[in-house]
């Protein structure tokens, strides 16, 4: 069965909540609780709120980077060769327990 629609848009019947919003050559975007939680985007995808991870997260490019902090202050990066961490905010503590 196929749909075909330049919007289409999952909701329940008796309280108009939205559940599912796709458009045509454009982002999809899933709620919880009317409340948008992912949408992809025309670079990947974004995620509002926690992202609870049971495996394991690959970021297999060399040109990726894990960025944290409201303004990106720690990242962490591979470089095909090298591995680096950069803290641009703040003192860099490593705590072992």
């Amino acid at each position: 069965m196929f749909v075909h629609a330049d919007k289409l848009q999952l909701r329940s019947h008796s309280s108009n909540e939205e559940y599912v919003s796709c458009y045509n050559n454009g982002q999809v975007e899933i709620y919880y609780d009317n409340s948008k939680k992912f949408e992809t985007t025309s670079t990947g995808a974004a995620v509002t709120g926690e992202l609870d991870v049971s495996g394991t997260i690959d970021m297999n490019t060399d040109t990726g980077r894990l960025k944290l902090g409201a303004g990106d202050d720690l990242s962490l990066w591979h470089d095909g060769s090298n591995s680096y961490i950069a803290n641009t905010g703040g003192q860099l503590r490593i705590w072992a327990k």
